[in-house]
């Protein structure tokens, strides 16, 4: 009566579960409904269709590869952020994006907006970090702590690479760390900063 909650009852519903018969446990609202469908699936459709580049081969965004090893796909994502990071600040010399964060294949040809949206959907913003060799090493280390288990935290790179060996114990496992610098890729200092994307 005061608007405080003395006793309730309740259940989780899934949006998605049906009744004996097939149909929605929770209907839809056909308001609601009319309104998406007509006045905004159109454009989100028209949007999603852009055509905004073009590849000559798959790009692979397969989950079980993506998660386990280095691909095509995974480097483009990197070197895009390599770039795009070295725009705002000439001093970026590596960037990293985790397997987890790409979700799709694009195929041969025409590349929309919404397969890129497919791939990757979760909004996340550029950012640049300083940081040591040895918490870049100690990261990658995070990186490849669950192979040859598929796991998200599998790092695809680009202005670096690094080589690890998954027989090892987690947390050493990588053996060798290598920055780009001025054409030549040079082994990592831990002690030294760097700028990462």
């Amino acid at each position: 009566e005061d608007g405080v909650l003395t006793k309730w009852n309740g259940k989780l519903i899934s949006v998605d579960e049906k009744d004996a018969d097939g149909n929605y446990v929770i209907p839809n609202h056909e308001e609601a409904l009319k309104m998406l469908n007509e006045d905004y699936k159109p454009g989100i459709e028209a949007l999603m269709s852009e055509v905004i580049g073009y590849s000559e081969i798959e790009l692979n965004g397969v989950r079980a590869d993506v998660r386990t090893k280095e691909t095509n796909l995974g480097n483009l994502i990197a070197d895009g952020m390599l770039h795009a990071a070295k725009k705002i600040d000439p001093t970026v010399v590596m960037a990293l994006q985790n397997g987890g964060g790409i979700r799709d294949s694009i195929n041969e040809g025409d590349v929309t907006l919404g397969e890129v949206l497919t791939v990757l959907p979760f909004n996340n913003d550029l950012v640049t970090v300083k940081m040591t060799g040895a918490e870049i090493i100690s990261a990658l280390e995070n990186g490849v702590s669950k192979t040859p288990s598929a796991d998200g935290r599998f790092p695809h790179l680009a202005g670096a690479r690094f080589d690890y060996d998954s027989k090892k114990p987690e947390g050493s496992r990588v053996v060798r760390v290598q920055i780009l610098e001025n054409g030549k890729y040079v082994n990592i200092v831990p002690s030294k900063y760097y700028m990462v994307a």
